[in-house]
């Protein structure tokens, strides 16, 4: 194994330090890369893109970058090739390349799996972009900065994430741990006090939220497929005096208020959230 292959803190992605020209993703706009780092405190930066972006710091991992959100029509393809100076490209080429996307099931241009880290290579932080980015840590303290849209910060505590940082938390961010955090009124909202929340006892799981309120907290969402997502609980509607609020989760709810006649009640829905559709719910009123 070489271990002299940048020893220092390398940025790769946008912002690149690496010396390298394929490890600069605004000279190499369309990256497939892997990258082996020898050590130092390195970043992975895809800060320069505005569409959604998966970013995982595992070794072995693959992580997704780049592209556009929907193909071009014939027109746009041909503007560009104009620009470039090629030949416009024919209708018939056209529909065999649209014929093909349908055969590969493809949905949009979005890259796909694009960018890994090699194994033995430890890369501490991860910077998205303008998107609704998700951002997975691995076992060493990370620094991690979603930037614009409504992002997912994934800490893998069922095993050990480390004493991480998010930097710059939203209220409409969202964590994602393989364990869920201790809730100790069992009433889904997770407070703490201090800079660190924490994530498992155990082994010393914790993280810093960055703009968070820890006496605020957050709220869970509900689990899917064995990960609990947890949103700024400053999301939610506040009651009123006499007043209740019930929210929908991922799956198909039945909300029911109350059938007193002083009550009055508040169903919240977060259709925004980036992490899932929330399945097809009911309300059910009463005549008060």
């Amino acid at each position: 194994v070489d271990q002299t292959t940048r020893t220092g803190n390398t940025v790769y992605g946008f912002n690149a330090t690496a010396d390298n020209a394929v490890y600069d993703f605004s000279a190499n706009t369309r990256p497939i890369v892997a990258i082996w780092d020898a050590g130092g405190t390195d970043t992975l930066d895809f800060s320069g893109w505005n569409t959604s972006s998966t970013i995982d710091l595992n070794q072995g991992a693959f992580s997704s970058g780049g592209g556009v959100d929907d193909f071009l029509t014939l027109e746009q393809v041909n503007a560009n090739r104009a620009a470039l100076g090629f030949a416009a490209r024919s209708q018939a080429s056209y529909d065999f390349y649209e014929d093909l996307k349908t055969q590969l099931g493809l949905k949009s241009g979005l890259f796909t799996d694009n960018v890994s880290i090699a194994y033995g290579a430890v890369i501490e932080n991860a910077i998205g972009g303008g998107g609704n980015d998700r951002i997975i840590g691995n076992e060493v303290a990370n620094a991690l900065t979603g930037g614009a849209g409504r992002d997912i910060f994934e800490l893998r505590s069922g095993g050990t994430s480390g004493a991480d940082r998010i930097t710059d938390w939203s209220r409409g961010d969202v964590l994602a741990t393989t364990k869920a955090i201790n809730d100790a009124n069992g009433d889904g909202i997770i407070t703490w006090k201090g800079a660190s929340l924490t994530l498992d006892g155990s082994d010393g799981d914790r993280v810093e939220l960055v703009g968070a309120q820890g006496s605020s907290g957050l709220r869970l969402m509900g689990s899917i497929d064995g990960v609990f997502y947890y949103e700024d609980a400053r999301v939610r509607p506040v009651a009123s005096s006499g007043q209740k609020v019930y929210e929908s989760g991922f799956g198909n709810d039945v909300l029911r208020g109350r059938t007193t006649a002083s009550a009055t009640d508040v169903f919240f829905f977060d259709t925004a959230n980036p992490v899932s559709s929330l399945g097809k719910d009911m309300v059910s009123f009463t005549k008060n």
